[in-house]
């Protein structure tokens, strides 16, 4: 058995390094997280009182004590603090323009395989109405939830893996197959939608990988969750938001290669083929370019 742990992994390899660690820390943290940011949506449903922003409060808002609780602990272990380099300004493409440009990505992506249900007739929206200063502070509570998963699974469970693994697929696999996991419990997931949210996971972890970058990443994410669920009014994971610019008519979508009745266009095979081909599309020109990524636990340039 040594002989083999000790063929996967990196020389110097050590319990901690076992990837069950991390991920099993990560779920422990955001447990924690969970329970920490529990304590903000009551305040600030005292100042939105029968506003629609108060479910939206308590889905999106908590994710603060995942943020709180992980950056506390990865700044006061010795082991992980490393890590905290890799998800500040040392990559060179950990910039606010990266996270703007992932906002407008996600919001494409998702706005292409909607366009395609709209198209295919699966489903129909209709303009709702705006309120401009709810779209900002949704935009932010969504970024803090979208980033907090990035957080976890692309900035501490990848980075610990690639500490003690060879190569760099162990990180992208292990850390994509946890953040699937963790939906798990999310209603209407299946097969598909299982198969996707892991499939996502791959193509945020290149991301940071041949951009350097997980705030770009982190970007994709909110602009991605934003545009289903506050603007188009479409499930996110499964769940329907109490405000939207659209409404979607649910009673009328049906299922079909572009929409799932239950989950969105996430339990799809159009999103399924649009992260595969961006995913192939990004290693193939991040391997041909030779692209070198930011390593913590070398604080140099380094390509895996």
């Amino acid at each position: 058995m040594k002989e083999l742990l000790d063929k996967i992994h990196k020389p110097g390899w050590t319990w901690h390094d076992i990837f069950i660690i991390p991920v099993l820390l990560a779920i422990f943290f955001s447990v924690v997280g969970g329970l920490v940011g529990s304590v903000f949506p009551p305040l600030l449903n005292l100042l939105m009182k029968g506003s629609p922003l108060e479910p939206l409060n308590d889905l999106y808002v908590p994710f603060i004590g995942d943020w709180i609780v992980l950056l506390l602990y990865m700044r006061f272990t010795t082991y992980n603090r490393p890590i905290l380099r890799a998800i500040g300004n040392r990559p060179r493409h950990n910039r606010v323009p990266y996270a703007l440009v992932g906002i407008l990505i996600g919001f494409l992506m998702n706005f292409f395989c909607a366009g395609i249900a709209m198209l295919n007739r699966d489903i129909a929206i209709t303009f709702d109405h705006v309120n401009i200063l709810y779209l900002v502070y949704l935009l932010v509570i969504v970024f803090i939830q979208s980033s907090s998963e990035e957080l976890f699974q692309r900035g501490f469970v990848y980075q610990r893996i690639r500490k003690g693994y060879k190569g760099l697929w162990p990180a992208v696999l292990i850390n994509s197959l946890a953040f699937a996991i963790l939906h798990l419990g999310n209603p209407g997931i299946s097969m598909m939608s299982f198969m996707n949210l892991a499939l996502v996971g791959i193509f945020y972890s290149v991301c940071v990988r041949y951009f350097d970058s997980i705030w770009l990443p982190m970007g994709i994410h909110a602009g991605w969750n934003f545009t289903q669920h506050i603007l188009l009014g479409l499930p996110n994971s499964g769940i329907v938001s109490s405000y939207s610019v659209f409404t979607l008519d649910a009673a009328n979508a049906r299922n079909s290669l572009a929409y799932d009745t239950n989950f969105g266009v996430e339990g799809t095979l159009t999103a399924t083929l649009l992260h595969l081909v961006l995913t192939v599309l990004i290693v193939y020109f991040g391997e041909k370019k030779k692209v070198t990524s930011y390593s913590p636990w070398l604080d140099q340039q380094t390509s895996d």
